[in-house]
């Protein structure tokens, strides 16, 4: 049950009429003596004060309200409600799935290039076709989640399956090629660089996965190239902590300015970091690394941003809320600045 302050304050205000009527039905016996004609003034005097046909006015009052709603397409099928939508003075909304759409929108990929001369790391435009990206950053997104299939649909955390499907890679179905292997992912169709017709695919295969842990806010793969036979690790995971898991050279100097305003457009920001461990013949050895090892010593390369477009309706209810006088207050578990 919903306890407003006009309610609370609703007994005290009965309390005292009720004290009212019985000094009123008290003053009426005592200036007017003891007979009948006290006795009824006494009692009208009550009547006029707690008037019983309050409860039968404010039916019609909320009747006469939900009326009036009726024209303006506003309906209410419980007619208390109208009076207690009239006591709101601050109306909370969460944002993820009723200020915007259901899940978030694969928005576009932001590389970071590092001048090996300089050692300085400095941002590149930000790119929506994953195809344009660099070859690592390409494998990165296609294999640095805990995507699974089941069938035809693919199964995992909305923002890993938003990113896996914008990179248009397949998780390849059937047996593994090798017991070391928890997946192998296909690339889409490419031209081979001879300039003939064929047309080729590569093949990665994920030998090791950390799943995400919020405590570290980061998840991290190593992936075995097929094609070079070189084993690469990537990190994905929140902004603000993979700043301080990746190498300093490789964090631009406008980082913080640049993933805040992303957050103030109203972006969802991901980091991407990435490390070559070159060629190693024994695949085992990188399946015993502990976190630790493994994650050490990546070179940040990209920002990942999705994006929680508004629904259709959201600022036209928004603004009746503020033209009524109401507060609005946005509920949201992400960053703050995307609820700017």
């Amino acid at each position: 049950r919903y306890s407003f302050v006009f309610d609370e304050q609703l007994r005290v205000a009965a309390l005292f009429l009720l004290g009212y009527a019985g000094v009123g039905f008290a003053l009426s016996i005592w200036l007017m003596g003891h007979d009948m004609t006290s006795w009824l003034y006494g009692v009208f005097v009550l009547a006029q004060t707690c008037q019983p046909l309050i409860p039968a006015s404010l039916t019609i009052g909320q009747s006469v309200a939900a009326h009036r709603l009726r024209r303006q397409n506003i309906f209410c099928i419980d007619l208390p409600r109208t009076i207690m939508a009239g006591k709101v003075q601050v109306f909370c909304f969460d944002k993820t799935g009723t200020l915007t759409k259901e899940g978030l929108e694969y928005f576009a990929v932001q590389g970071i290039t590092h001048d090996k001369e300089s050692s300085m790391a400095e941002f590149v435009d930000e790119v929506s076709d994953m195809s344009r990206l660099p070859n690592n950053m390409q494998v990165g997104l296609a294999s640095c989640h805990a995507v699974t299939m089941m069938g035809d649909q693919l199964i995992g955390n909305p923002v890993d399956v938003e990113q896996f499907r914008a990179t248009d890679w397949e998780i390849k179905q059937g047996e593994r090629d090798n017991e070391l292997y928890l997946d192998t992912l296909l690339s889409p169709f490419l031209e081979s660089f001879d300039g003939s017709d064929r047309l080729i695919r590569q093949t990665i295969h994920v030998i090791k996965r950390f799943e995400f842990v919020h405590a570290r806010q980061s998840m991290s793969v190593a992936v075995l190239d097929e094609n070079t036979g070189h084993v690469h690790v990537y990190i994905k995971g929140s902004f603000e902590r993979l700043k301080h898991m990746a190498s300093p050279e490789s964090v631009p100097a406008n980082y913080d300015s640049m993933t805040a305003r992303w957050a103030r457009e109203g972006c969802y920001v991901l980091a991407l970091a990435h490390k070559d461990l070159g060629p190693i013949k024994d695949l085992s050895s990188v399946a015993r690394m502990s976190r630790e090892q493994l994650e050490s010593g990546c070179n940040l390369t990209s920002l990942l941003l999705f994006r929680n477009k508004l629904k259709e309706d959201t600022t036209s209810a928004i603004m009746e809320l503020k033209g009524g006088d109401t507060r609005t207050v946005m509920i949201t578990g992400d960053t703050a600045l995307t609820g700017v």
